[in-house]
């Protein structure tokens, strides 16, 4: 059954999608910093190379992220699959609509990704992403493919670090700006955790930003979640961000928020919230 599901969900690749930087409660509640730490869903859209740290694991993940300064809205269902160790596969598909930088956007964005344990210690992942996305009536709309791909290495039970490179198919857009980025992690996941990720975005006109961030989680008896995080964003409206979340968490499914709060600008500020399902 899992199998006919993952493959009639792979299938609407063959309808269309929005390269927005997409999510999920976990790495937003920790301003991005998760490269490293990502084991799950999450893996697919910052380093697919996570969704072989696990063996035997069948998760689907919904979440939705509201924008506030533009009124944008995302939408997105994840898949991950990892029963089928040390191969992970993942799918998502995100659909987004509203006002952004003063432009009427409404698309999809598809995600498929896989990965693969090259040692016991070095995993490699990769994603590939399809994307539609209209703005202002089609004027400059948006319909091209690209690929993420990134290595974890884990150094220890404790720490781990990853790079990874996201839209390396350039289309000469910067909705799909071609970046670089290396994280690491330290800590136990089942307790505490601190985080940090650098990713590099190279602009169509030369120019190269940078982004920092760094952040945290705390889980209590394995139920209850907390966390936070700070980024320096300079592709943003704003440069600097804080964040926190929390979640509670059972063997069969969890729930999450996060909120993300611009420092110079009252009115910039973001909102995801999910539910999620553990099949292993």
């Amino acid at each position: 059954m899992k199998q006919i599901i993952i493959i009639l969900l792979c299938l609407s690749l063959l309808s269309s999608l929005y390269a927005q930087e997409i999510e999920g409660s976990k790495p937003f509640s920790m301003s991005g910093a998760f490269s490293a730490a990502a084991g799950t869903n999450d893996a697919l859209f910052l380093n697919a190379a996570g969704m072989s740290l696990y063996p035997n694991r069948y998760n689907i993940d919904l979440f939705h992220t509201y924008k506030n300064r533009d009124g944008f809205n995302i939408s997105t269902l994840s898949i991950l699959d990892s029963t089928t160790f040390p191969l992970g596969a993942g799918f998502a598909f995100s659909y987004m609509w509203g006002d952004e930088n003063n432009a009427e956007k409404q698309g999809y964005r598809i995600d498929l990704g896989f990965s693969y344990p090259f040692a016991a210690r070095l995993l490699w992942g990769f994603d590939v992403k399809y994307v539609r996305l209209d703005i202002n009536d089609r004027e400059n709309a948006i319909n091209a493919a690209t690929a993420d791909t990134g290595f974890i290495f884990v150094a220890a039970k404790w720490a781990r670090v990853s790079v990874y490179g996201q839209n390396l198919v350039y289309i000469g857009r910067d909705e799909l700006p071609v970046k670089s980025g290396a994280g690491a992690m330290v800590g136990n996941e089942s307790s505490f955790y601190a985080t940090e990720d650098t990713v590099f975005t190279f602009l169509r006109n030369g120019d190269k930003k940078i982004t920092q961030s760094v952040g945290a989680n705390l889980f209590l008896g394995e139920i209850f979640s907390l966390s936070a995080g700070y980024k320096y964003d300079q592709t943003g409206l704003s440069n600097h961000y804080i964040s926190a979340g929390t979640g509670l968490f059972s063997k069969a499914a969890g729930i999450e928020a996060a909120y993300r709060q611009s420092l110079e600008k009252k009115d910039d500020f973001s909102i995801v919230a999910s539910i999620k399902f553990f099949m292993e």
